[in-house]
């Protein structure tokens, strides 16, 4: 039996070679989900960024007219405009309550909204705003008004 078989030398290439394929082949893969992972959290960095320099509600005031009635005051003190907010009410008995106003709020202007209530509107105790820009929400642009900041709702004044 003459059989020649594969040198040491040659096979320890081999395998350096077929590593470092595997290698690439995986970092490429990798790679990939690495791009698209970075490029959303930097997407949403500059966002967030971008709502905490130049988004900047205030509610002024919220009082209630009727029953089933609450207007609520803001002030657009940003250097961009606001598209629309989304309104959060909570009352006395832990009910909440989500709501929309869609009309746009120009730069250093103040915009009154009045939203709807089933029971009765003198129980809110808290508002909130969640300011919507051509960028999206800007969570971090949140303005509140009531028992957590120490102020009260009450009846407007007629």
């Amino acid at each position: 039996m003459n059989r020649k078989a594969i040198s040491t030398l040659f096979s320890t290439v081999m395998v350096i070679c077929f590593l470092t394929l595997a290698t690439i082949a995986a970092v490429s893969f990798a790679g990939a989900f690495i791009d698209v992972g970075d490029k959303y959290a930097r997407e949403l960095g500059e966002k967030q960024g971008m709502c905490a320099q130049e988004v900047a509600a205030r509610i002024s005031n919220a009082c209630y007219i009727n029953q089933d009635k609450i207007r609520i005051t803001i002030e657009n003190n940003g250097m961009r405009p606001i598209d629309s907010f989304i309104m959060r009410l909570y009352s006395e008995s832990s009910n909440a309550k989500m709501d929309s106003a869609s009309e746009k709020l120009n730069q250093f202007m103040v915009g009154s909204y009045e939203l709807e209530w089933l029971g009765n509107s003198d129980e809110i105790v808290m508002v909130e705003a969640l300011p919507r820009t051509s960028g999206g929400t800007c969570p971090n642009a949140k303005a509140s008004f009531g028992s957590m900041q120490s102020s009260s709702i009450h009846q407007c004044p007629q």
